[in-house]
């Protein structure tokens, strides 16, 4: 299955997916265009939590990013703790 979505569909994926808590899920940074691979298994269970970047060094400058523009927001639900 191939799901291409932005942002907060894929945060909500991603809580779902991993079963994160919600520290972990306000603290989850997607970063844009890096592509995320969840293998699961048939009940959907993922084999590895979090997923596998298919190029890791690059998710991790993109997430910085995106969690430097989630400090910056001036509206109450995107500041961070």
């Amino acid at each position: 299955m191939l799901v291409v979505a932005h942002g907060n569909v894929l945060r909500a994926l991603c809580v779902i997916l991993d079963r994160l808590t919600d520290p972990e899920a306000t603290t989850l940074d997607i970063p844009t265009a890096a592509p995320l691979r969840h293998d699961c298994t048939a009940e959907l269970h993922p084999l590895t939590r979090g997923g596998v970047y298919l190029d890791p060094g690059t998710a991790r400058a993109r997430a910085a990013l995106v969690a430097v523009e989630g400090r910056r927001c001036p509206h109450a639900p995107c500041r961070r703790a």
